[in-house]
């Protein structure tokens, strides 16, 4: 699935409102554990970075673009070879011919291949992910939107609130929506999607407290929380890195597991189309008055990434401890 930033002019929902969390509350949790590193980009003092929602499924409509190419090629291949060996008329005759069916095959052809494009570019030459940034130091959030546009508002002025959407095959997951007002606070101006979503809300309740604590208490009350960080600041991950993303969760001692196997092959592939939508797309960079406002400290004793994280083995995978967050 993909989900896009947007722009709308509407009043809030009264889902919205009741489920609306606050930035100066603590949030009451049924659950502390934090599935965070899979959005997370950079911790520090200044600012933590975190991808939007959509980093997790990229490639997925690469890949069932490539299945759907895969389909039409070998429907089409048939017909190139099935002329060339005997002649049109003789192959027509030989497949019983009739213009009906000959019909519906030549419009499932093109719906096919017309889904396909539309959905390899929802997909490709795009951007790697869209980043958010939280900077706890001038209390301004900063969004990088889908055509490159980069936005801001005050941390205290947006209005966050868990959501609940389709995920797949009528699956519904919980995330987190951020709402942009506008200046007569009486509309929605945009919409945009925090980095985690999950089908348990408990999950989703955390991570929101994970982003609250980070900006109210600072970097200090999370830091422990984060087993890893994604690989894609300045650069786009690798075929194993995205690989490893779309495996590791489910299979956190690695591959040589009761599922493992099964699973990598399962991974594999659809590492192959997210593979694809990375190379094709662009890195994200920060406007330069947007780096200067998130400057961090030379000295700054708290400044993590990728490079923090724990290393991932064919073997045995990883299991880091994650203390999640306290009560």
């Amino acid at each position: 699935m993909i989900y896009y930033d947007s722009k709308v002019r509407k009043m809030l929902r009264t889902s919205e409102i009741t489920g609306r969390y606050s930035q100066n509350e603590k949030a009451k949790l049924e659950t502390t554990f934090l599935d965070v590193g899979h959005a997370t980009v950079r911790l520090s003092s200044t600012y933590l970075e975190t991808a939007d929602r959509e980093y997790d499924e990229r490639g997925t409509d690469t890949f069932t673009a490539l299945i759907c190419f895969s389909v039409v090629l070998s429907i089409f291949s048939f017909f190139v070879w099935g002329v060339a060996s005997v002649g049109y008329n003789k192959f027509l005759s030989k497949i019983d011919y009739d213009l009906r069916i000959i019909s519906v095959c030549a419009i499932s052809f093109l719906l096919a291949f017309s889904f396909s494009i539309i959905l390899i570019f929802k997909d490709v030459f795009r951007y790697t992910h869209y980043p958010i940034r939280f900077n706890r130091k001038n209390r301004m959030v900063y969004i990088f939107l889908r055509k490159g546009k980069v936005i801001s508002a005050p941390w205290d002025e947006i209005i966050f609130c868990s959501d609940k959407f389709m995920y797949m095959m009528g699956a519904n997951q919980w995330g987190i929506s951020g709402h942009i007002l506008s200046k007569d606070k009486k509309q929605v101006e945009l919409t945009f999607q925090l980095g985690y979503s999950s089908f348990l809300k408990p999950m989703v309740d955390s991570y929101w407290e994970f982003i609250r604590r980070y900006m109210e208490d600072g970097p200090e009350a999370v830091q422990d929380a984060i087993p890893f960080y994604i690989p894609v600041e300045k650069r786009k991950e690798t075929f194993i890195e995205g690989f490893v993303h779309l495996f590791a969760p489910g299979n956190p001692r690695g591959i040589f597991s009761l599922s493992g196997v099964f699973m990598a092959l399962i991974h594999s592939t659809s590492a192959l189309g997210r593979f694809v939508a990375m190379k094709t797309s662009k890195i994200p960079v920060w406007p330069p008055e947007v780096e200067e406002q998130c400057q961090i400290e030379p000295n700054d004793s708290i400044n993590l990434g990728i490079e923090n994280s724990s290393v991932w083995t064919w073997r045995k995978g990883w299991f880091p401890a994650n203390r999640g967050i306290n009560e």
